[in-house]
C-alpha cells in the first residue's frame, strides 16, 4: 500500500522525474517517505532497487498475468498459486479444462469467467497504447530521418490510423538504396537485392517495429495501401477500381472525383460508403477547435495543482473557459471533498471569476463536480448541494464488478438524475490494464439524448472512454460529446489531444462536441439546461 500510494503521488508530480533530480529537489517535498523516495531514486537511476529484485526472485512473473484478470483479487490469485501450483495463464487454462482446479470458492462461474478473458490478456501482452507506441516510435523516426539517402519516411498502419492501441509500429521509408539495421543502428547502401525488404526488430517486450521500404515512383501508393485496412480497400476498389500509381496519395481520391480521406477515416470502409454518400468530407475536430476544458482536478481533491495554477494554464493554452470537477465525498482515497469543501471551493471560484473580470479576461471558471454514481445509480451529495454546481461529471469508480444489465441501469438511472449534465468514462476502462464493465452502448446513448446529458470521450491515453466506434450513434442521436482531459495536473490539460485523436476517427466535428462551444454558447447551453432541471 505504500509504494502504491507513493506511485499515486508520483503519477501526479508535473516536473518530469530527470528534471526534478537535475533540480536538486526531494521526492519528500511531494509527500513521498524518506525510504520510498531512496527506492524510487535508485529505480530511476539504475532501473532497479534490492526489494524489487528480492520480490521478483520469489514470484513467478506469470503471476502479474494472473492479476489482470477481471474478479480474482490477491487472495484468490495466491490460492491458484499456493494451493494449486498454478503460476501463469497457460497452466492455469490447462488446470480448468481438465477439471484439477480444485480450490474452495472456485466454482463453476470463476471458471468460466477466468477461461474467457485469458484470450484478450494473451492478446495484449503484444500490444501497447497509442500514446506509449508513439513516444517508442518517435527516436526511430528521428533516426531514419536524418539518414542522408532516405527522401521520406512515415508511419503506416495502425499508428498512422491513430488506433488507441496497436499492435505495432509500421514504417515506410522512400529511397533507392537499401536500409541497414546492425546493432540497433540504421545506415544505407547502394541496393543489393532485387526488391526492398522489410526490417524488424523488437522495440519492447513482443512489440515488433516494422520498416518497410519503397522506391519514390511507388511511395504514395504504398503509403495509401499499407495504411488502409484490407476491408477498407476492398470497399474502395468495390467501388471504384484498384489504385495505380499516383504522384500523390489524393490523387487515388481525385481520380475517381471523391475528396482526399483522412487515414484516420481508413478503419472499416462504412466511412468511404458515408463519404460517396454525402459527397463531402466531415471537417473533422481539431484541438484548436476546442474553446474549453471540462473535467479538471485540483489540489482539493486528488490534483497536483491548485484551482488558480490548473484556470491559468487554461489561460495560457487559449481557452476561454475551465471546468473544475473534483472528486466527490464518498470517493476518500481521492481525497473526495466532503460539503464543506466544495462550500469553500465555490468561493474561492467567485473570487478567481471577479478578478478575471476585472482584469478585462474573456475567461471564467464553471464550477463543477465529478460526482460517483452511486452503487443504486443514485448521485453523490444530497440534491439541494448538487443543484448547486454549475454543471455535473457524473462518474462510476466503486463496485465495479457489474453484469451488463446491472452496469446499464446504474448508468441510466444517473443520467436520468437532473442534475447530470455529463456522463464521464462511460466503462471504466483502462485500456490494456482494465476491460471496464459491459454496457448497452445504444440504450445508454438514448437515455442520454432522451435527458440532455452530454457523453464524455475520457482523453487520458489510458481510457479513451468513450470508445470512438460509438461516437457515430451518439452524433446520429443528437448527443453532445465532451473531449474531457480528466486533468490532475497542468500539464495533462493536454491530454484532449489524444482524445482528439479519438474523436477523429469517429468522424466528430466541432458542431458536434461540447467543449467546441464558445464561453458564450456554453454558459447559455448551461444555463438553459440547468432551468430545465430546476
Amino acid at each position: 500500500k505504500a509504494y502504491s500510494n507513493g506511485a499515486y503521488k508520483i503519477e501526479r508530480i508535473e516536473t518530469p522525474l530527470f528534471i526534478h533530480y537535475q533540480n536538486g529537489n526531494s521526492l519528500q517535498t511531494e509527500g513521498i517517505g524518506k525510504g520510498i523516495a531512496a527506492d524510487i531514486e535508485l529505480l530511476f537511476t539504475t532501473g532497479t532497487f534490492p526489494l524489487m529484485e528480492q520480490l521478483k526472485a520469489e514470484i513467478p512473473t506469470g503471476i502479474f498475468d494472473i492479476l489482470k484478470i477481471r474478479g480474482l483479487g490477491v487472495k484468490k490469485v495466491q490460492a491458484i498459486w499456493k494451493s494449486a501450483g498454478v503460476d501463469n495463464l497457460h497452466d492455469l487454462e490447462t488446470a480448468i479444462l481438465d477439471n484439477k482446479l480444485q480450490i474452495p470458492g472456485f466454482g463453476d462461474k470463476i471458471k468460466q469467467n477466468i477461461l474467457e478473458q485469458i484470450p484478450n490478456i494473451r492478446h495484449n501482452q503484444v500490444r501497447r497504447r497509442f500514446a506509449d507506441a508513439l513516444y517508442i516510435a518517435e527516436p526511430i523516426l528521428a533516426k531514419l530521418s536524418a539518414l542522408p539517402n532516405l527522401k521520406r519516411v512515415k508511419l503506416v498502419g495502425e499508428m498512422r490510423r491513430k488506433l488507441p492501441v496497436v499492435s505495432g509500429i509500421d514504417i515506410l521509408v522512400c529511397t533507392d538504396d537499401e536500409l541497414i539495421y546492425e546493432n540497433g543502428e540504421f545506415s544505407t547502401q547502394a541496393t543489393v537485392r532485387p526488391e526492398h525488404y522489410p526490417i524488424q526488430f523488437e522495440v519492447a517486450p513482443f512489440f515488433i517495429c516494422n520498416i518497410m521500404m519503397a522506391n519514390p515512383a511507388d511511395f504514395e501508393l504504398r503509403l495509401w495501401e499499407l495504411t488502409a485496412t484490407e476491408a477498407y480497400q476492398k470497399t474502395f476498389t468495390q467501388l471504384f477500381h484498384k489504385p495505380k500509381q499516383v504522384k500523390t496519395e489524393s490523387e487515388i481520391y481525385t481520380q475517381v472525383g471523391m475528396p482526399f480521406v483522412p487515414p484516420e477515416l481508413k478503419e472499416t470502409g462504412a466511412e468511404l460508403l458515408e463519404i460517396k454518400q454525402k459527397g463531402k468530407i466531415p471537417k473533422l475536430i481539431q484541438v484548436s477547435d476546442l474553446k474549453g476544458s471540462l473535467h479538471n482536478h485540483s489540489t482539493y481533491s486528488d490534483g497536483a495543482n491548485t484551482l488558480r495554477e490548473m484556470a491559468e494554464a487554461c489561460i495560457a493554452r487559449g481557452l476561454q473557459y475551465f471546468g473544475i470537477a473534483d472528486h466527490s465525498q464518498s470517493l476518500k482515497i481521492a481525497n473526495g471533498m466532503p460539503i464543506e469543501r466544495v462550500l469553500q471551493q465555490r468561493i474561492e471560484i467567485e473570487k478567481l471569476n471577479a478578478e478575471f473580470e476585472q482584469n478585462g479576461l474573456n475567461f471564467r471558471i464553471f464550477g463543477g463536480i465529478e460526482s460517483d454514481i452511486l452503487d443504486d445509480g443514485s448521485l453523490d451529495y444530497p440534491q439541494d448541494i448538487l443543484a448547486g454546481f454549475d454543471y455535473i461529471v457524473a462518474s462510476v469508480h466503486q463496485q465495479m464488478n457489474m453484469d451488463e444489465n446491472k452496469a446499464t441501469n446504474r448508468l441510466i438511472k444517473a443520467i436520468e438524475n437532473p442534475y447530470t449534465t455529463i456522463l464521464g468514462h462511460p466503462t471504466g476502462r483502462l485500456l490494456l490494464r482494465r476491460e471496464g464493465y459491459p454496457i448497452d452502448h445504444q440504450k445508454v446513448l438514448e437515455a442520454c439524448a432522451k435527458n440532455n446529458v452530454a457523453i464524455e470521450l475520457n482523453a487520458n491515453p489510458y481510457r479513451l472512454d468513450l470508445d470512438w466506434t460509438w461516437i457515430r450513434t451518439a452524433i446520429d442521436l443528437g448527443v453532445k460529446v465532451a473531449i474531457n482531459p480528466d486533468a490532475h495536473s497542468t500539464e495533462q490539460l493536454d491530454y484532449v489531444e489524444w482524445g482528439v485523436y479519438a474523436a477523429r476517427k469517429g468522424s466528430l466535428e466541432a458542431l458536434h462536441c461540447l467543449n467546441a462551444m464558445n464561453l458564450q454558447d456554453f454558459a447559455n447551453w448551461l444555463g438553459l439546461r440547468n432551468s430545465t432541471a430546476a
